[in-house]
């Protein structure tokens, strides 16, 4: 990056524009993100698409280590299947008390009725949800 930008450009924007980190509208009430990144004309980078996602991953590590105490212990297929869970509803996983309760018990038929009989698989239906269910099963 050249020197003006590094030392006089980006310090003015980054006072100018005020960073957000949830998308906003802008005074002519254009969806904006960042550091006045216009979103409706400008989408993100693949770069910033993925380091996004990245991030996104390693939230979804920390829900899943505080939800399953039993996480390191699991199969790859379990740790997968349950981080997948946790990337796609966040904190919601909360709101699975007996399924929790069976994933740290190891009792697998009956997480997997528990996601079975849940809102979240009428709402990903099971294209999704059953290839997830099966790892899970199955280990």
């Amino acid at each position: 990056m050249e020197n003006y930008i590094i030392n006089i450009l980006a310090p003015r924007l980054r006072v100018a524009e005020e960073k957000r980190n949830k998308m906003y509208l802008d005074s002519k009430k254009i969806e904006t993100i960042g550091y006045g990144h216009n979103l409706r004309d400008v989408p993100i980078s693949d770069r910033a698409v993925e380091v996004i996602f990245e991030d996104d991953i390693e939230e979804a590590a920390k829900v899943v280590r505080y939800y399953y105490k039993n996480f390191d212990t699991l199969s790859d297929n379990r740790k997968a299947v349950l981080h997948e869970l946790a990337f796609n509803m966040g904190n919601n996983l909360s709101t699975f008390f007996n399924t929790n309760r069976a994933i740290n018990e190891n009792r697998w038929e009956d997480a997997v009725r528990g996601f079975k009989n849940s809102q979240w698989y009428q709402d990903v239906h099971s294209i999704r949800a059953d290839p997830l269910l099966k790892m899970l099963l199955e280990g």
